[in-house]
């Protein structure tokens, strides 16, 4: 019985999967451009919010090339509330920011980011999260950013393993973006039919031997 009950717990364990996730804001006032410190006007680096469990790729204008000229610049102030902001270099192009996990059998959440109108102004954009190669999970339609110096606020809250992406505009120039929060998290494993079978098996035998614990007779000896 302590045998069979061991087995069983072992199972079990097989099937037991922690998806612990790693959370990550990217406050553009930390970023990086040429190795260091940005200023006004200079590109970010691509580098710049990568890990060994993320790549984040700086796209610019392009929602599906990994690099490009026209990538994310940043700049310190003026964009709402916000301090420190990567925006665009096209007031009629979108920009973009996708997130790629390296890892396999794990999954990107994009929570929530910021975006800011240059000098308060009141201003519409749009956005959509894209999937993998350009799949749209999500497209915001018009949205007011600002007015004033209130940033807005987005919570999209999508999940992929296929990485997810951000893109905006078509203003990306007067419209920066900030805090960005996502974060990588395992893939909960699906168990093998062998292992379920197994654990059938295992309540079953279980089931049986209190069965048959329940039907032996009571016997007393007398002296």
């Amino acid at each position: 019985m302590k045998k069979i009950s061991m087995l069983l717990l072992a199972a079990g364990a097989s099937i037991a999967f922690t998806a612990t996730a790693q959370a990550a804001v990217l406050i553009m006032s930390d970023a990086s451009c040429s190795g260091g410190a940005c200023t006004n006007g200079q590109k970010i680096d691509q580098s710049y919010g990568a890990s060994s469990e993320i790549d984040v790729q700086w796209r610019g204008t392009s929602a599906l090339a990994a690099t490009d000229a026209n990538r994310f610049s940043y700049w310190s102030n003026n964009y709402s509330d916000l301090s420190g902001i990567a925006y665009g270099s096209s007031r009629t192009a979108a920009a973009s920011i996708f997130f790629a996990p390296l890892k396999a059998n794990t999954q990107v959440t994009l929570n929530s980011f910021r975006l800011g109108s240059w000098l308060g102004f009141n201003r519409l954009s749009s956005f959509v999260i894209f999937e993998g190669v350009g799949k749209t999970l999500f497209s915001s339609g018009s949205v007011p950013v600002g007015p004033g110096l209130a940033s807005s606020l987005f919570s999209p809250k999508l999940t992929s393993a296929n990485g997810l992406g951000i893109q905006y505009g078509p203003d990306s120039l007067n419209v920066g973006i900030d805090n960005i929060d996502f974060s990588v998290s395992a893939i909960a494993a699906v168990p093998e039919p062998t292992t379920w079978a197994m654990l059938i098996l295992g309540f079953g035998v279980i089931g049986g031997a209190m069965r048959s614990a329940r039907r032996q007779p009571v016997r007393v000896r007398y002296a």
